[in-house]
């Protein structure tokens, strides 16, 4: 594959100046120092290997530009072509590998002009980030309108767990604030899957037991064994029962929403 490259984005189009300020908030920098010693150790997974590809497959635009923000080495879009935005550029470099045209940035900041693309997909993201809506005012900006959001989130404040701290989240989401806060960047729900994990809790307190002890034991362990064998697993037994309607009492179980959004025209 051709390299298409990787830069540094310091300056953007986004209007908030410095992008260098913006990514010294603390967030950022935690969420940056936490990534950049995991992707150090991990590889490139393809799209193809997620459950989300199904969902982002469909969407993909025929002649149109495709963003990811956050992808790390697991990108969820074709990787040749697209753009990538992320905080650590050790991901990005080694995305750059496969073609990808990809850039350093903020979430905040992104260095693209007004409505630069027909598809953005954020997984596992906006959960890391103090100022979410500002970050999808942003992914707003750089969307074309109805252009498409594709996003996943963890939910429910009742079901946080030391992982979240380790991990660098700064919340969970409830639906009904999740939908309030993209209705204010110009965003409309159009379908949404709330997705029941077993030992969920259970899971992720063994993970951040392992990430105290053994931070780079764990790195490892998660790329190597527990991401094939869940991924595997998932496509095996799981489908999406998409809704339309949020159902905040029926979902309260839930760990994980995955949304995806029409960019309005106004």
């Amino acid at each position: 594959m051709p390299v298409l490259g990787w830069r540094y984005a310091r300056f953007c189009d986004c209007g908030l100046g410095d992008c260098g300020q913006i990514g010294s908030m603390s967030s950022s920098l935690i969420n940056r120092e936490y990534y950049d010693r995991f992707w150090e150790r991990a590889r490139v997974w393809l799209p193809t290997a997620w459950l989300e590809w199904d969902v982002v497959r469909g969407l993909l635009p025929s002649d149109g530009r495709v963003l990811e923000i956050g992808a790390g080495k697991r990108p969820r879009v074709p990787i040749a072509l697209s753009f990538f935005a992320d905080l650590s550029w050790k991901a990005e470099h080694a995305l750059a590998q496969f073609g990808a045209n990809a850039s350093v940035a903020d979430a905040r900041c992104l260095p693209f002009a007004n409505y630069s693309f027909d598809l953005v997909v954020a997984v596992e993201i906006l959960e890391h980030i103090e100022d979410d809506q500002g970050s999808l005012v942003e992914w707003s900006r750089v969307l074309k309108p109805g252009g498409q959001l594709v996003l996943t989130v963890p939910l429910h404040d009742h079901l946080w767990t030391a992982f979240d701290h380790i991990v660098g989240h700064v919340r969970r989401y409830e639906l009904a604030d999740l939908q309030a806060k993209l209705e204010r960047a110009r965003f409309r729900i159009e379908r949404y899957v709330a997705d029941q994990i077993p030992l969920y809790r259970r899971m992720k307190q063994l993970e951040a037991i392992v990430l105290t002890i053994a931070p780079q034991a764990a790195m490892w362990l998660e790329d190597r064994i527990v991401m094939p064998l869940s991924t595997k697993l998932s496509r095996r037994i799981r489908k999406f029962d998409w809704r339309v309607q949020l159902d905040q009492e029926a979902d309260l179980a839930a760990a994980i929403a995955l949304v995806v959004c029409k960019r309005l025209i106004v």
